[in-house]
């Protein structure tokens, strides 16, 4: 999947680019839209189809990209988890975060090989908080995984990161 069509997709699914960045706070002071995956289910499909494939491209082993796609416990995010994994034959482990406590949901085994997942990650405090929520389960984060590139993916330590529509900064070109 090109950018062009990743955005056609995203676009269908109700994101809408802000005119200068993806910054979590864009320069007109609107927060990053999300992308609805129940707008536009081809497109979701299409998408987590395209992360799952960066991500097993990107694998020393391709029948191990991942074991886990570990993703806050929000119902659009997990669409696209759910895509994601499988097609990476994974499970998925769903994150809630109770005043201030990041906690996982649901039964599950030993993470192993972790990516973690969003939308887009629109703080880095989030981003973190999913890293060490997997750590604290055994699991070892080997990939952060988003349809739309942000700052805060700078928090990402040294880890690969995948996206489909890569940032674009106030005043870079179109």
């Amino acid at each position: 999947m090109n950018m062009t069509e990743a955005l056609a997709a995203l676009t269908r699914g109700g994101f809408t680019p802000p005119p200068d960045s993806h910054d979590e706070s864009p320069s007109d002071g609107a927060p990053l839209p999300r992308y609805q995956p129940s707008r536009d289910p081809a497109g979701a499909e299409e998408l987590g189809r395209a992360l799952a494939r960066a991500l097993r491209d990107a694998a020393a082993d391709p029948d191990a990209a991942a074991d886990t796609v570990l993703v806050w416990d929000d119902s659009d995010d997990l669409v696209l988890a759910h895509v994601v994994a499988r097609e990476l034959g994974a499970t998925v482990m769903r994150a809630l975060e109770i005043e201030g406590l990041v906690l996982p949901l649901g039964e599950h085994g030993p993470p192993g090989a972790v990516v973690l997942l969003a939308d887009a990650f629109r703080t880095r405090a989030a981003l973190r908080a999913l890293h060490a929520l997997a750590a604290r389960e055994g699991g070892r984060v080997t990939a952060i995984a988003a349809l739309i590139a942000t700052p805060q993916l700078d928090a990402a330590a040294g880890l690969p990161v995948h996206t489909l529509l890569p940032e674009r900064r106030p005043g870079a070109p179109r």
